[in-house]
C-alpha cells in the first residue's frame, strides 16, 4: 500500500472518529439510538436503576394529538436514565386521537383527565391521585428527547433543596412541558379553582409567585423529530 493511501486513510479514519466523538459528547449518538433500538429492551434495563431519596417519585407528562406520535421517542428517552423513579405516566383527555403506541403499554400508565385543561393536564390528576404529602412530581411535556442524566439532575436538586420548587428552563419562568419537580404538599385546595381559560404556564406562574424556587440550566434535552 502506498504511503499516500495510508495518509488518506488515516486522516478518514480520525475525521469520523472526531465525528463520533463530538456527537456522542453532545448526546447525539444516544438520540440516533432512541430511534433504532425496541422500547421493550429499555424497559428491562430500567428496572434494574437505582432511586434516589427515600420518597414515592412519579413523572407525569401530558401531550397534544400531534405529540402522540412522538410520544415512543419521548419514553425511551426516559426509560434510557441514570436512575428511575416509581411511576411514568401519561395523562390525556379521551378521544381517539390520543390512542396510546401499542409498544408502551408495558412501559407508561395511562391516566384519562374528564376535562381538559391543556398543561395542567400534567398536574391536576397527580396531585389528586397521589395521597402522600411527600411524594414527588416530575411534570414533563412529550415531543423531547431527555438527557440520559436528566431526571437525576432534576432529582439531586430537589434532594438538596425540599422546600424548593425545582425547575429547567433558560429563563425565569416554569414550563410545565421543560421539567418541573413539585411536591403534592406544595399545592393546596385553591391551586384547583382556576380561571376558565387560563394558560396553564401562566397560573402555575402566578401561584407560586413567591414561593421559593431554584432554576437549573440543562442543554442535553432535544426536540423529537
Amino acid at each position: 500500500m502506498e504511503k499516500k493511501t495510508i495518509i488518506i486513510i488515516s486522516l478518514v479514519s480520525a475525521v469520523f472518529s472526531l465525528i463520533y466523538v463530538l456527537l456522542a459528547y453532545f448526546g447525539l449518538t444516544r438520540y440516533m439510538g432512541l430511534y433504532m433500538f425496541s422500547t421493550e429492551g429499555y424497559s428491562k434495563n430500567y428496572k434494574n436503576l437505582d432511586k434516589i431519596g427515600k420518597h414515592r417519585t412519579v413523572i407525569s407528562l401530558t401531550s397534544t394529538p400531534k405529540q402522540m406520535k412522538k410520544l415512543t421517542h419521548t419514553i425511551k428517552s426516559l426509560l434510557d436514565q441514570t436512575v428511575r423513579v416509581d411511576l411514568i405516566s401519561v395523562v390525556v383527555p379521551y378521544g381517539n386521537q390520543y390512542k396510546l403506541p401499542k409498544e408502551l403499554k408495558d412501559s407508561v400508565a395511562v391516566f384519562r383527565c374528564g376535562q381538559d385543561r391543556d398543561l395542567l393536564n400534567c398536574i391536576i390528576p397527580a396531585i389528586t391521585r397521589e395521597s402522600e404529602s411527600t411524594t414527588r412530581i416530575i411534570t414533563l411535556g412529550a415531543g423531547r428527547a431527555y438527557g440520559k442524566d436528566f431526571i437525576e439532575t432534576l432529582m439531586e436538586e430537589s434532594e438538596k433543596n425540599p422546600e424548593k420548587i425545582i425547575y429547567m428552563n433558560n429563563k425565569n419562568y416554569m414550563d410545565l412541558t421543560k421539567g418541573i419537580v413539585f411536591y403534592t404538599k406544595f399545592f393546596k385546595e385553591d391551586f384547583l379553582n382556576i380561571p376558565k381559560g387560563v394558560n396553564g404556564n401562566k397560573w402555575i406562574n402566578d401561584y407560586f409567585r413567591n414561593f421559593p424556587k431554584k432554576r437549573i440550566n440543562y442543554g442535553e434535552n432535544y426536540k423529537s423529530w
